[in-house]
């Protein structure tokens, strides 16, 4: 969440040309976020599945509950708050692809091995490059689907930035595999083997982009040139998600959660991490308040120095803090419903008795003498 509000916050107030430099940046150092939120999101799938797999139909409910929230609600209410500034209403937030992401992983865990998982996500992946590289719509409503679906190098439908949402959910999907197998260690007692294989997911990351930069270089592939090849040596290429991107700032994202579980293990920065744990329990208050007070408030007052901004910025996390503290305190989570889980609670028992009656088989008519 800190790397979000540093990214958005360096978007709304470092606006002036001859603030680039710091807003490229910041921006840069910010995108960490999104790849970590992503795949942390999905090892909670997967954590909650290995713990609570007799139960997990009700977490299957609540999860596909939140999907739907973020899709049907949340994209309004960010809409809402970009609207003065930004002035498109067709724009496919994070918060949307992570919505489907969701409820497809809802869906899927519980119906899918690990490995199935794996295999589905790395072709889901690799499918939404190949849709991007040869797939070209001739009409408007065919490209607005496929920068929806898979994204675009040269978006039309959306503007730049959007998240497609068969890339993100595939990285979601990876990450409930990730999930299963730190939980099945920190079930065994085994924390030091999740911080090693954390870590060196985190490391074989960044060594791996390292690499095939390196490999680029050599073979004077450039990175700049603007076709499909080089998007894909792009670290910096987000939208959509390229793969030295994910590699990147996912590995050091994965190293930041070892640090983290280390800290938390020997119990280093307890209140530190006790806040920290709020605010990742009001991620979503925070998230979709951030935009309220950056694009409304801080937009409002006008580009400024470095100085002034570290101010500013400072300001604006505190604020936010203080506000995601109150909203947990007072137990607010609970309104980001649309009513699918009370929905399931009442009338799943009535479904699976309907089930269980069509999966019996007829009874047999005695014989005729």
């Amino acid at each position: 969440m800190f790397f979000v509000l540093l990214s958005h916050f360096a978007w709304v107030y470092f606006r002036l040309p001859e603030q680039h430099a710091w807003r490229t940046a910041l921006i840069r150092v910010g995108m960490v976020a999104t790849p970590t939120f992503v795949i942390l999101s999905g090892v909670l799938v997967g954590v909650l599945y290995q713990r609570c797999r007799a139960s997990f139909e009700h977490v299957q409910a609540r999860l596909i509950d939140r999907g739907l929230f973020l899709l049907l609600v949340g994209h309004v209410l960010i809409g809402v708050a970009l609207q003065p500034v930004v002035k498109v209403s067709a724009l496919s937030h994070s918060t949307d692809a992570l919505g489907v992401a969701m409820v497809l992983g809802a869906l899927l865990v519980p119906a899918l091995s690990g490995r199935s998982r794996l295999v589905v996500s790395c072709a889901a992946y690799a499918g939404s490059w190949l849709a991007v590289y040869s797939w070209m719509p001739r009409s408007a409503g065919a490209e607005a689907v496929k920068e929806f679906m898979f994204g675009s190098l040269t978006p039309i439908a959306f503007p730049a930035g959007s998240f497609p949402l068969v890339p993100w959910s595939a990285v979601y999907l990876a990450g409930s595999v990730l999930g299963e197998r730190v939980a099945s260690l920190h079930q065994r007692g085994a924390v030091r083997q999740v911080a090693h294989e954390l870590a060196a997911l985190g490391v074989g990351g960044v060594a791996a982009m390292a690499a095939v930069k390196l490999a680029a270089l050599q073979l004077g592939v450039s990175p700049l040139a603007g076709d499909v090849t080089s998007a894909l040596l792009r670290v910096g290429q987000k939208s959509p998600p390229g793969p030295l991107y994910l590699l990147f700032y996912g590995g050091v994202g994965m190293l930041l959660v070892t640090g983290c579980l280390v800290a938390e293990t020997r119990g280093w920065c307890r209140r530190g991490l006790r806040w920290a744990g709020m605010c990742g329990e009001a991620s979503l208050f925070i998230f979709i308040a951030q935009f309220y007070l950056l694009w409304l408030v801080v937009y409002k007052l006008g580009p400024g120095g470095p100085g002034l901004g570290i101010v500013y910025f400072a300001l604006s996390v505190t604020a936010l803090v203080i506000a995601a503290r109150g909203w947990q305190l007072r137990q607010y989570n609970r309104v980001f419903t649309v009513g699918y889980e009370i929905a399931h609670r009442r009338f799943a028992p009535v479904m699976r008795l309907f089930a269980g009656l069509a999966a019996e088989p007829p009874l047999e008519r005695p014989a005729r003498s």
